[in-house]
C-alpha cells in the first residue's frame, strides 16, 4: 500500500466517523452496533500497514489512534505520521516512546 492508498482510506475512516454520529442521532446507535459493524475493516487495514500499531503492545495502539483521530493535521499528513518507522517522528511520543 503507498501513501495515497493510506490517504484514501483516512478520507474514508473521517467520513465513516462522520456517518456515524448521524446513525447515532437518527437511531441512538453507531454503525457498529448494526448490520454495518464490517466497514470497521477499514482501521484493521490501516493498523496492518501502520509503524505505529502492534497487536501485543497497548501504547503503540494508542499512539495509532491518537495520530488517525487527529483532525486538525490533513489525511496526508496522518498518513505520512502513521507509516513512519522511527518513534522519533511521531509528535505524540516522547523521546522514551511513550505517549
Amino acid at each position: 500500500m503507498d501513501k495515497r492508498d493510506y490517504m484514501d482510506l483516512i478520507v474514508v475512516v473521517d467520513e465513516l466517523e462522520n456517518m456515524d454520529k448521524a446513525f447515532q442521532l437518527l437511531t441512538g446507535f453507531g454503525h457498529s452496533e448494526g448490520t454495518y459493524k464490517d466497514l470497521d475493516k477499514v482501521y484493521d487495514v490501516l493498523q496492518r500497514h501502520s509503524k505505529y500499531y502492534n497487536e501485543e503492545d497497548e501504547h503503540m495502539n494508542d499512539v495509532f489512534f491518537i495520530i488517525l483521530s487527529d483532525k486538525s493535521k490533513s489525511a496526508e499528513e496522518r498518513a505520512k505520521l502513521l507509516i513512519k518507522e522511527e518513534w522519533t517522528q511521531c509528535p505524540f511520543v516522547k523521546k522514551e516512546g511513550k505517549v
